[in-house]
């Protein structure tokens, strides 16, 4: 994914990092994402996180979020 547009979807950061989009919704929830928003139901991330943070993690939790 080339870095160009402001903001990007769940979906996008997620495959940006390798990591399901229940992490990165969960990081959004928590205040770990600075500058994310939300509309609705959706959350954005700005580019900024993506040119900042080399790599994000999964948790435990997020790899059993995903096996239901």
């Amino acid at each position: 994914m080339s870095l160009r547009k402001g903001y990007y979807t769940v979906e996008e950061v997620a495959e940006y990092y390798a990591v399901s989009p229940e992490t990165v919704r969960r990081m959004c929830r928590e205040g770990k994402i600075p500058g994310a928003k939300q509309f609705g139901r959706q959350w954005r991330i700005p580019i900024k996180f993506l040119e900042e943070t080399p790599t994000i993690q999964e948790t435990d939790e997020d790899k059993k979020d995903q096996q239901h």
